[in-house]
């Protein structure tokens, strides 16, 4: 059904833009859906084939050191825009830090929080990164002022495919994949994955990483 749907929009909407009786506003509409569409498509077969090679990745990681601080920056500056479209005021702590993993993989458990930290996040929101460490590990907080979570959505975030309730979401698209292949990462790494939170006002994931494997 994921794949189908868009699938199913994009053929409906080429058909409609055949039409010669369509006004100039309607086919910048219908081309603007079908633009949308594919990114929803394109996002889904990424992810698809990201979870598909960590269910057999763990002997083919690429570790080496690098400066989580810096990754996690990175990834920040990546998003600057979708922040902005949402006046969205992120703040963050990022003493500079070094671990041991597979950074590519690591990158992708940033990309994936803070794309949730925005997409259910309300306008003029807030999103607190924090990082701190220990002599053996490092610990990732991100906060994000949005719809919350109640404890039943809790227990089945990181099933694959599972969206929150599409009722109070019902203008969010996703692929239900994204907290799945943030968890598979963390374990991978002989890491943790906890969530906090409130409904209708906060979620906070805090991410444990061991600074070597």
């Amino acid at each position: 059904h994921d794949i189908q749907s868009p699938l199913s929009n994009i053929k409906g909407y080429l058909n409609l833009l055949k039409s010669d009786s369509l006004s100039q506003k309607e086919s910048k509409q219908y081309i603007h859906i079908v633009d949308s569409e594919i990114n929803r498509l394109s996002n889904l077969t990424k992810q698809l084939l990201l979870l598909s090679s960590l269910d057999s990745k763990r002997d083919f990681m690429e570790c080496k050191t690098f400066n989580i601080a810096a990754q996690i920056k990175s990834v920040i500056k990546q998003y600057q825009w979708s922040l902005s479209e949402k006046d969205i005021t992120l703040s963050y702590s990022l003493p500079e830090t070094n671990i041991f993993g597979d950074p590519s993989l690591i990158y992708s458990v940033w990309e994936n929080l803070l794309t949730n930290a925005i997409k259910y996040n309300k306008e003029h929101g807030e999103i607190e990164i924090q990082l701190k460490d220990s002599p053996t590990e490092v610990f990732v907080s991100v906060k994000d002022s949005g719809i919350g979570l109640n404890d039943a959505e809790i227990e089945r975030i990181y099933d694959r495919f599972y969206r929150s309730d599409a009722s109070r979401t019902p203008t969010i698209q996703g692929t239900g994949l994204g907290l799945a292949i943030v968890q598979s990462i963390i374990q991978m790494h002989d890491g943790n994955i906890t969530v906090k939170s409130i409904k209708n006002k906060e979620t906070t994931f805090i991410i444990t990483l061991p600074k070597k494997l």
